[in-house]
């Protein structure tokens, strides 16, 4: 199996279904899919799904989409998910701060699965940079 959660992967918590539609990509500490959430009420929304996987501790992946990590690491990936659930958090918090509610997308849940943690994080779907097409050269990012 590869380091990622295959398309169509169901992860289920106490608040609905998670299906896993694509990867967005890969940091030091996590790997962020696009998920569909079904929560049982008819209504099925996209979601940021983010799974900790820290690329710095030697973790494999079982078929059944277990994290597995070697013995000698155990200590560390348990460090690393107690530190990513508290930034899902301090997120939460930072969210919290009059003049930021809407520029931080809130964690919605916390799913422990497969032997790791994920973090729930509301998509907005806004506009970015790359998909606005008439930006004003006022606006435009200065080159590095």
């Amino acid at each position: 199996m590869t380091n990622y959660l295959p398309q169509g992967y169901k992860l289920n918590s106490p608040r609905g279904e998670y299906t896993i539609e694509a990867i967005i990509g890969r940091g030091a500490t996590a790997i962020a899919y696009i998920a569909s959430f079904d929560s049982g009420n008819g209504l099925i929304s996209k979601r940021i799904l983010k799974e900790c996987y820290p690329s710095y501790v030697s973790i494999t992946r079982a078929e059944s989409g277990d994290l597995l990590c070697e013995s000698r690491h155990e200590g560390k990936f348990s460090d690393v998910k107690r530190q990513f659930e508290i930034s899902g958090a301090t997120q939460n918090d930072i969210r919290n701060i009059p003049g930021l509610t809407n520029l931080v997308p809130p964690i919605l849940d916390r799913i422990h699965s497969n032997n790791t943690v994920y973090l729930d994080v509301m998509n907005f779907e806004g506009e970015t940079w790359e998909n606005k097409k008439d930006i004003s050269p006022a606006f435009q990012p200065a080159p590095l």
